[in-house]
């Protein structure tokens, strides 16, 4: 099965190094797919979630307050009938 979602992230980030101090928001686009095995009580799944910055107190940090399309995630799960 296909999928697709995303949300926004809120972060408040305490920190002795002020570059990396303060709060940031950030959108997750989310798509991928997902497999339910039907004899067993497992499924897998593979996703991509591009990360688009909004604001930030990274300025320092590169890519931070821009687009990074690297994020990728796998998993198994454990599945109830």
């Amino acid at each position: 099965k296909w999928f697709i979602g995303g949300g926004l992230t809120a972060v408040n980030a305490f920190n002795e190094n002020s570059r990396y101090r303060g709060i940031g928001l950030a959108l997750f686009p989310t798509g991928g797919a997902e497999y339910k095995f039907p004899r067993i009580p497992l499924a897998v799944s593979a996703d991509l979630r591009p990360t688009f910055s909004i604001a930030g107190k990274f300025r320092d940090h590169p890519g931070i307050n821009e687009f990074y399309p690297g994020n990728v995630g796998i998993a198994a799960r454990y599945t109830f009938r």
